[in-house]
């Protein structure tokens, strides 16, 4: 149980997934689905995903999560079998057997086992998990010097299993599936191995082969047979000693060469029996292999590079007779290594059919290539699939007010790195624009498509938009759709030489009929569309004009009509209707003494509202008597500038846009139209207008601003999104032939086309690199991202040479600090740092209100060890200017600017620059090796620099000073295996004093300060946890010393960077939940969030998260309480988790069926928290609207 009395806000916190992993690890091929399905099976750290393939490419079929990190997923058959198994090992230790049946569309767990021990130590490449060429055996080696088998009988009857070992799941159901029998421990001699592998073997043996190294730091291979009956490994068919020294895999070869490859950096040597060859390959590392068939393997290097290894039989016989001829002497082969081009760096190799291979990677975008069949070697890319993986580093930015972040990310590794534009709302992509300013207002017109001999087709259901009216300042415009151009036009009925309020039509499907209305300050004017002619016009009272307007067509007891609101210049609100033969009546006419900021009417209800210039509020009015319904107060002195009223799912919404960039939402009580509930969110800064419109079938309000966004509904919950288009000012949609479910969009001097792509939580951007991104800070002021990279280049002879030598090519790594551009992405600024300088760290500190400087840490290795041997810290300056030559009023805002990049001081240390953090003002702190030092910014007295950085004061740390953070005085340190220590920093002699210390090692990936006494902190074993420090207590002083552990929980992943900010709008709604959000990154590429949560809502969710894991068991047969435990790499039957609720487990309940939702409700309530489940519901909703 946990102890309810700690906790507290920072102890109680929600974490959940918002872009699932992306990075690939492992590919496996083959019928799993049904006998007569291929497959290609892809794992991404915690899900693997199934795909068909098809004569026309990958078809994505299903994600399936599981409760745990990937190692092996292997696609083997059994003997007799037509459908394949699915075999999966962990990191975690778990293995499970999985079939999938094709009828219900389920998977199955055949069969699982928890390998994990109270005793052992990890081996050192991770959990490898083999397979038998024959599916004869498992073997998992997870443990230095232990081997677990487990052999696989296909003829055998189902027989219970050690509790320890494999659990065999179902019964007779499962009588199809292989018997894993009880599983044994096999001892392995060599303690230091690179990689193991089964080899095919002509005896149908069981035959391992084993790459090792020895205390001399020799390398060599041995095989072993695995007797089955002894259980024991005993001497194999050949071994080899003193192999390449930088061997570190192994490639089995198929029948009928046998035998395997042995791959280092500069040699790969075919080994079998008594042969042994050796052949000069180009210097690399070498990462991944794929298989084609027994005489051609496809070898991929960490920077991309894709070779095919090609195995050549040469055979020679004694004699020319039948009987020599079937015995044939030893085998001879060479092998032959042809570069096939670059992909991304590969994690491994599926080979599809016909040619076509599907290359995964974890450091780039995976992709499916097609091998060329010329005599050229080469491949062609045909697919390809978005890797925001690695995140090495990232920031967030939020541009305005609205609260809502986007996040610029360092994602990839090596020459498939980049920067990743991440952002939450809906993605609108310009199709095309054109120069066109002054525009007032737009709206789409419809005509009846041409008929078809199909008589019986609705005309309602055959319209089309043909022209587009354009208002402005004093004049109108019709611009008419052909294609994808559009034409200017002029019909007859229509005022041009007036500006257009309002225009909207009629639709008559039964008598064939359209009519356009337009409003104009002067008239409203009733044209027939099939001949454009003037059915009908209607004035104003006289000495009065139009000044607003709204019209919409009504449907009422099989007839239809439009109704038209409006407002004059004598401040009368008049309601009109138009019957459907075109003729006017005046419904009512009010006059509230007041001039009229805004206006709207429902489409079906007979309500209004109108917005007052004087008062700053809003009025609902009854459109039958023109009475006053209620009166809602706004913000004083901001007026109300657009008004919409509309139904989503049985709820009744007033929106309001004002003129400082707020919205208001407001719910409305069905029958008597009072405000029930208010919500406000910040949309942007100017004045916002608002306009209901239809995409994809569904009913949205487009708020136009300087910052759009959608307001939509979803499962009656009102939602706020973003949109990727910053400033609209006037929009409308747009289904023509050609431009289908479009939008067409004003803003500032430009008329464009776009489309919405559609409705999602996150929108990713790739910017490509060519080089390494490893750390980026955005710069407030002159809004630029600075980011360190690095590239390695090869001396331009050895590039030229297909074959190298076995010697280290002579590489150079050089790292970059550039300026990139924070509309365009483009470098506007760069800086080399030295041969053998690699950059560490990177901050910015602001000088005064219009400058910043950038502050970079270095590590510089001059000698054979594998650290740095120094370091330096430099500082540098970047001024704008104007080229004034290049300046007019139309060029683009950045084509006239350029930037001087300067560094303008600098210093050297005995010690890398790990890490660097802004403590107060022109000061910051640096790790420098194990040492946290820290500096003021101060006015330099030499001409060549004005500025340079004085050391104030340090303290020793423990072994490496990776992750500062700092607040007020006191600065955290998260160190490469001690954790975390903090220091308080004297005010006046800046003494490192220190006050707090986590006492249990930890290898830390990342940090991030709560508040003076919460740390919440990540390490290399994928564990979240909160190190809580307790207020000072006198009678207690090591107590309140010590960092409490209050919050282990495993991700799966590991985390390199948190970072407050959200990806949503801040609402009054959602104001606690958005100011407590916390953003991280991991190594697959997954983006989580992690939010405070009240204790009333972390006791509900703890109770639903513990009900839902015993109903919903994950695939494999493993429970999130296992997966989500502490992991330290031991036995975890004794180990919980608290401080954290798995959202990802609690969002699931909104798939339930509504009696599996009224029985999890029932076992809540017995436990006294009464709750219903709308309740629940809205509380789970108003989660996920956080992303």
């Amino acid at each position: 149980m946990e102890n309810k009395n700690r906790i507290n806000n920072f102890n109680c916190n929600y974490v959940v997934t918002i872009n699932p992993p992306t990075s690939i690890t492992t590919s496996t091929t083959g019928k799993f689905t049904s006998p007569k399905d291929r497959n290609l099976i892809v794992s991404k750290n915690t899900s693997f995903e199934i795909y068909f393939i098809t004569s026309t490419g990958l078809k994505p079929y299903l994600v399936v999560p599981i409760y745990g990190s990937i190692a092996t997923l292997k696609l083997f058959s059994i003997e007799g079998k037509e459908q394949d198994l699915l075999f999966i090992l962990t990191q975690e230790a778990k293995l499970m057997i999985l079939s999938f049946d094709s009828k219900t569309e389920t998977i199955t767990t055949v069969a699982n086992s928890n390998l994990k021990q109270k005793i052992g130590k990890k081996n050192e490449i991770g959990a490898v998990g083999l397979i038998s060429p024959n599916s004869q055996a498992i073997i998992v080696y997870f443990y230095t010097g232990f081997l677990k088998y487990f052999p696989i009988d296909p003829n055998a009857n189902l027989l219970n299993s050690n509790k320890d070992d494999l659990i065999i799941n179902g019964g007779a159901e499962n009588a199809a599936f292989p018997v894993f029998s009880e599983a044994f421990d096999i001892r392995l001699k060599e303690l230091i191995v690179h990689d193991i592998v089964f080899l095919y073997s002509k005896y149908n043996e069981l035959l391992l082969c084993v790459l090792f190294e020895t205390a001399n730091d020799m390398r060599h291979i041995k095989t072993y047979v695995l007797q089955k009956e002894l259980l024991e490994l005993k001497k194999g068919p050949f071994s080899r000693s003193n192999v390449d020294e930088s061997a570190n895999m192994l490639i089995p070869v198929l029948p009928p060469f046998y035998g395997v490859l042995v791959v280092g950096n500069s040699k790969i040597s075919y080994i079998n029996n008594g042969s042994f060859i050796t052949t000069k390959i180009p210097w690399g590392f070498y990462i991944a292999f794929g298989v084609i068939d027994a005489s051609r393997i496809l070898l991929g290097d960490h920077l991309g590079n894709l070779y095919l290894v090609a195995l050549i039989k040469k055979t020679s016989r004694k004699s020319k007779s039948i009987e020599n001829e079937k015995t044939q002497e030893k085998q001879v082969v060479e092998i032959k290594f042809v570069k096939l081009g670059e992909t991304s760096s590969p994690t491994s190799f599926s080979y599809l059919d016909n040619g076509f291979v599907f290359v995964g990677s974890s450091w780039g975008n995976s992709m499916v290539i097609q091998l060329q069949n010329s005599s050229t070697p080469g491949f062609e890319v045909v697919d390809e699939f978005r890797n925001v993986g690695p995140i090495s580093d990232f920031c967030c930015v939020c541009p305005d007010d609205s609260g809502q972040s986007k996040m610029i990310t360092c994602s990839g590794a090596f020459k498939s790195s980049s920067l990743q534009l991440i952002s939450n709302g809906i993605l609108i992509n310009q199709l095309s624009s054109i120069n066109l300013p002054g525009i007032s207002g737009i709206w789409n017109l419809k005509q009846f498509k041409k008929q078809k001999e199909n008589k019986t087709e609705k005309l309602i259901d055959n319209l089309i938009d043909k022209f587009v009216v354009l208002s402005f300042f004093q004049t109108t415009s019709i611009l008419e759709v052909k294609g994808e151009q559009f034409q200017s036009v002029e019909f007859n009925g229509f005022a041009y030489d007036s500006q257009t309020l309002c225009c909207f039509q009629m639709i008559l499907p039964k008598e064939g009929k359209i009519y356009t209305i337009q409003i104009v300050p002067e008239s409203i004017r009733v044209i027939e569309t099939s001949k454009w002619e003037l059915v009908s016009t209607w004035k104003p009272p006289k000495e009065s004009r139009i000044l607003l307007a709204e019209g919409i067509q009504y449907e009422q007891e099989n007839s239809t009509f439009s109704k038209v609101i409006l407002s004059t210049s004598i401040h009368d609100i008049i309601m009109l209707e138009i019957s459907s033969d075109g003729k006017f009546s005046q419904k009512g006419i009010a006059n509230f003494g007041f001039e009229i900021s805004c206006i709207n009417l429902h489409e079906n209800l007979d309500i209004g509202a109108i917005g007052s210039w004087e008062d700053f509020s809003i009025r609902l009015i009854n459109l039958k008597n023109m009475q006053e319904i209620c009166k809602v107060d706004l913000i004083n002195d901001v007026l109300p500038r657009s008004v919409v009223l509309i139904s989503w799912q049985k709820e009744l919404y007033l929106i309001i846009g004002m003129g400082d960039g707020n919205v208001f939402t407001f719910n409305l009580d069905l029958e008597t139209y009072q405000v029930k509930k208010k919500r406000k969110f910040v949309s942007g800064k100017t004045p916002v207008s608002l306009r209901k419109l239809k995409c994809f079938g569904k009913e949205i309000v487009f708020v136009c601003s300087d910052k759009s966004s959608v307001i939509h509904s979803e499962n009656q919950k009102l939602l706020f999104s973003s949109t990727t288009v910053n400033e609209v000012n006037q929009i409308s949609s747009l289904n023509s032939k050609y431009y289908s479910d479009c939008l067409i969009i004003s803003s500032n001097n430009t008329l464009s086309i776009c489309q919405i792509e559609e409705f999602q939580n996150l929108n990713i951007k790739e910017f490509p690199l060519n080089e390494m991104a490893r750390r980026i800070v955005h710069l407030k002021k002159m809004k630029k991202y600075a980011i360190l990279t690095s590239v390695i280049s090869t001396n331009e002879d050895q590039q030229k040479s297909e074959m190298l030598s076995n010697e280290i090519p002579n590489q150079i790594e050089k790292n970059h600090l550039r300026i990139i551009d924070e509309n365009t992405f483009e470098v506007v600024g760069s800086f080399e740092f030295d041969n053998q300088e690699t950059a560490l760290s990177i901050i910015t500190i602001e000088m005064d209100e219009n400058s910043e400087i950038i502050i970079v840490g270095s590590g510089i290795s001059k000698s054979d060890k594998s650290g740095p041997d120094w370091g330096k810290i430099r500082m540098f300056s970047i001024e704008k200017k104007m080229n004034e030559e290049n300046s007019n009023e139309n060029s683009n805002e950045n084509s006239n600017e350029t930037l001087k990049l300067q560094m303008i001081a600098f210093q050297e240390f005995g010690g890398a620059v790990f890490s660097l953090a802004r403590y107060k003002k022109r000061r910051f702190v640096a790790g420098i090796n194990n040492q946290v030092f820290l500096f003021k910014i101060t006015e330099s007295k030499e001409k060549n620099q004005s500025l340079f950085f004085l050391y104030q004061g340090y303290q020793i740390g423990s072994m490496a000073s990776l992750h500062l953070q700092t607040i007020k005085n006191i600065v955290f340190c998260g160190d490469s295996m001690k954790s975390v220590r903090g220091w308080i920093v004297g005010k006046t002699d800046y003494i490192f004093n220190e006050v707090c210390r986590d006492f249990y090692p930890k290898r830390l990936s990342a940090i991030e300060i709560l508040d003076e006494n919460h740390l919440l902190v990540s390490d290399r074993n994928c564990n979240l946890y909160i190190l809580y420090k307790k207020d000072e207590d006198q009678d207690n002083l090591e107590e309140s010393y010590r960092l409490e552990n209050i919050g282990p929980f495993h991700t799966g992943d590991v985390i390199n960077k948190f970072q407050k900010c959200s990806f949503v709008m801040k609402t009054e709604e959602n104001e606690h939940l958005h100011s407590s959000s916390i953003v991280y990154g991991t190594i697959s590429g997954e983006i989580g969030l992690i939010v405070s949560i009240s204790k009333e809502d972390f006791i509900l969710f703890r109770l639903l998260e513990k009900i839902l894991g015993s109903i919903i068991v994950g695939v494999g047969g493993f429970t999130q309480e296992q997966f989500r435990c502490f992991d330290q790499g031991l036995d975890d039957s004794n180990n919980s988790y608290q401080g954290f609720i798995d959202g990802n487990l609690i969002e699931k309940f909104l798939d339930l069926k509504n009696n599996e939702m009224e029985e999890i409700i029932s076992q809540i309530n017995i436990s006294r928290i009464k709750i219903t489940i709308d309740e629940l519901i809205e509380k789970i909703e108003k989660m996920k609207q956080l992303y």
